[in-house]
Parts: structure tokens; C-alpha cells; sequence
């Protein structure tokens, strides 16, 4: 059986855009082009989602929201706000006042209607519903990029929305923690340097929320080197990015982590900015490949860590420079010194009893 959903939208390339993609993943719509059509429509049918224009003809999106959640029949129901206004104020309000999601214009129409599916057809169908695997490793995200520079964060944001990631941009640490504390994000990209909270303070307060545990963050810096890298990782940061880097590179470094996060959220903890669910017992370790001759050591490790081998490299380098052993050094009689600082890596990555499993599995590689 369908799912039926109500698009309410002034634009009819919109309605028509984004019916065609809700159609392929099986939807039942119904149009709108106003709130008085919306509030008609509703009157006479039974919707299991709503997606809704910020600004309509005859008043704003967030009065619909708000009628709708008044009604009994639909307090529940899943509503995605889409809007070319997507100041973080703004989506913090559409939030706030009932809509479970908000989606910034331009859009990703593969997007809104992946992320309806999800709201729609997961377990109770809330914010936290991302059961529905099907996509859910590839394609664009959410990504969230915390920078007082508004000019390099509107030129950051167009560049990734040229993957269909819904960028959302905060100028401010707190912003973000605000945002964060509502919506889930796939991947955070975090200035340096900025006033009043800097990227290391406000990654060590995004870390320590353990439903944003496993969403990676990669930190712009205004050059290549800097003393504060290690003070950085040991926060949480997974990767750094120099400002001047060209910024196609940069998006397909943003999408590789944001994809990598959404695999390991949904393996391990729930989206940034849901509830912690109780843990799911670690992966098995697959210790096929930490045997075979050909290996590097360095790789042995990396495959026991139970991390992505892009999260992995970095990790493990990192622990071993401050245990005072190059990476390519890196043996099984040298081991042992990185072991504490390695294990102090990945309890940042990964909850308790996963990292306690995988130090056992790395310590067995110690001769």
C-alpha cells in the first residue's frame, strides 16, 4: 500500500520536481500550492507525511506546520519543510515548532525523498528513523559547516551543493550546538579560528554527546600546518583541510566522510542529534587479512581497529608519532609503546566495550 503525501508549494516545477521523486519511491501525492488548498486537501484526506514550502502565497510555511500539529489526527505525522530561506535561525524555528526535518532550496530531490522514506516508513515514524538501509551509504547528506566567515562558508556551501548535500551553515559554536541538538548531520566541517568558541572547544563539546559520536568532523584552518593539530585530534577532529585548498577537492573529501559516517551511525549509534539507543554488539573482527604476508603491519592494525581505512591511517599514525615511533616504523616489538595512546584514539571513535574489543585484537598482534 502507498504511502500518501501532501506537497504544499507555490511553485508548480517544484510540486511536480519533487512528486516525481516521491512517486519512485512509491508515494501516493496529493498537491497544494497554498495553505488554504493544504488545510482543504486535509479536510478531506488522510496523509502519512507532509513536505511544505517556508513561504507561501497566503502566509508562512510554519503556521501550516503549527495547524497541523493542533490536530489530533496529525500531531504525529512526519512533516519536511523546504525552503530558500535556510538561515539556521530560521530551520531552528521550523524545528521547534513541530516540522521534523528541514530541507534547504536549492535541494536534491533524490534527497527529500530518501529522507521522506525514512521518516514515513521507519519505526514510529520520527526524526530518529533511519532504518531503511536502502541508499542510505551513498548519495548526498546533511553537512554542517560552523565558520564566522561568511564568505568562504556561502562559497563552501554552493561547492557542496553541487553534490546535493542540504548544506546548513552556522556561524557561531553555539549555532551549531543548538542545531545539532534537533537535527541529525552526516558530517561537521569546523573552523579553526573563530571568536568566542573555537573548532578544538567546540568539537570536545560535539564529541562528548554520544549520539554524535561516530559523525565525522574535518576542521578548516587557514594553513596546511598547525600546532594545534594534535590538541584537534585529541578532541575528536577527523580530518584537517587548509582553506586553501581548491574547493572541488574539499567537497569530494566532505562527501567521502559524510558517506563514511552514515555507515558507521547507523552500525553503531544513532544519527547527531537523536537519543543514544542501547549498543549493538561489537562487529565481529575479521582478521582474514592481519595474517597475510603481503600486509603491511601498519595495515594489520588498521583492519583489527575496526575503523574505515581512510579513519584508520590517520588514527594510527597519529598514536604512534606521539608514542614516538614513525608510522612506517610501526612493528610488532614496537607495538606495544603505541598501544596507549592508540587505545585512547579510538574511545573517542568508538563506544566502550567496541574499542576494549578491538584493543584486544590489536594487542594480540604485539610480539
Amino acid at each position: 500500500m502507498k504511502t500518501r503525501a501532501l506537497i504544499v508549494d507555490d511553485s508548480s516545477s517544484v510540486r511536480l520536481d519533487l512528486q516525481r521523486a516521491l512517486e519512485r519511491h512509491e508515494f501516493q501525492i496529493t498537491t497544494a500550492g497554498s495553505i488554504g488548498e493544504g488545510e482543504a486537501a486535509l479536510r478531506g484526506h488522510t496523509f502519512e507525511l507532509f513536505v511544505i514550502d517556508g513561504h507561501l502565497p497566503d502566509g508562512e510555511g510554519l503556521e501550516l506546520v503549527r495547524r497541523i500539529r493542533l490536530q489530533s489526527a496529525t500531531t504525529h505525522v512526519p512533516i519536511i519543510a523546504i525552503s530558500s530561506d535556510a538561515d539556521i535561525g530560521r530551520r531552528i524555528s521550523f524545528v521547534q515548532l513541530g516540522a521534523t526535518e528541514f530541507i534547504g532550496k536549492p535541494y536534491s530531490p533524490e534527497y527529500v525523498a530518501r529522507r521522506a522514506n525514512e521518516l514515513s516508513r521507519g519505526p514510529g515514524s520520527s526524526p530518529a528513523s533511519r532504518a531503511n538501509a536502502a541508499g542510505r551509504t551513498s548519495g548526498p547528506g546533511r553537512v554542517l559547516v560552523v565558520d564566522d566567515s561568511e564568505t568562504y562558508s556561502q562559497a563552501l556551501a554552493a561547492e557542496l551543493r553541487r553534490s546535493g548535500h542540504d548544506v546548513v551553515l552556522a556561524p557561531s559554536g553555539a549555532k551549531a550546538l543548538a542545531f545539532i541538538d534537533l537535527q541529525p548531520v552526516d558530517c561537521i566541517a569546523v573552523d579553526m579560528f573563530m571568536p568566542e568558541m573555537d573548532g578544538i572547544a567546540l568539537a570536545r563539546q560535539i564529541r562528548a554527546r554520544p549520539s554524535c559520536r561516530n559523525v565525522p568532523m574535518l576542521m578548516l584552518t587557514g594553513r596546511r600546518q598547525s600546532l594545534a593539530r594534535d590538541a584537534a585530534f585529541q578532541a575528536g577532529i577527523d580530518e584537517f583541510a587548509a582553506k586553501s585548498e581548491p574547493l572541488p577537492a574539499l567537497r569530494l573529501r566532505v562527501t567521502e566522510l559524510a558517506t563514511h559516517g552514515r555507515s558507521a551511525a547507523r552500525r553503531e549509534t544513532p544519527p547527531c542529534g537523536q537519543p543514544a539507543q542501547s549498543p549493538l554488539p561489537p562487529t565481529p573482527i575479521d582478521t582474514r587479512h592481519t595474517s597475510d604476508p603481503g600486509t603491511t603491519f601498519l595495515a594489520r592494525v588498521a583492519a583489527a581497529s575496526g575503523l574505515s581505512e581512510l579513519l584508520a591511517a590517520n588514527v594510527i599514525a597519529r598514536a604512534c608519532r606521539r608514542a614516538g615511533v614513525e608510522p612506517q616504523d610501526l612493528s610488532p616489538s614496537t607495538l606495544s609503546s603505541v598501544l596507549p595512546q592508540l587505545e585512547k584514539t579510538l574511545q573517542v571513535f568508538l563506544p566502550a566495550d567496541a574499542a576494549a574489543t578491538r584493543m584486544s585484537a590489536i594487542g594480540r598482534l604485539v610480539r
